[in-house]
């Protein structure tokens, strides 16, 4: 599993997702309704890097 700079991954408190979303999706979130994103990257809070982000697979399977 990949690390960022300063040592934590994906399951470590500091880490935050990072989605991102069609012009589509953002518009359907605008009305309430969900959509799944089209990237998901993982942001460390302490170093400020993005490090790792989600599979094709893993995509599919993301809630």
């Amino acid at each position: 599993m990949r690390k960022c700079p300063c040592g934590h991954d994906r399951r470590s408190p500091e880490v935050q997702e990072v989605p991102e979303y069609s012009l589509w999706s953002m518009f359907l979130i605008s009305f309430g309704i969900s959509a799944t994103p089209t990237k998901v990257e993982f942001e460390c809070t302490k170093c400020w890097k993005k490090f790792d982000s989600l599979s094709p697979e893993e995509l599919k399977t993301y809630s």
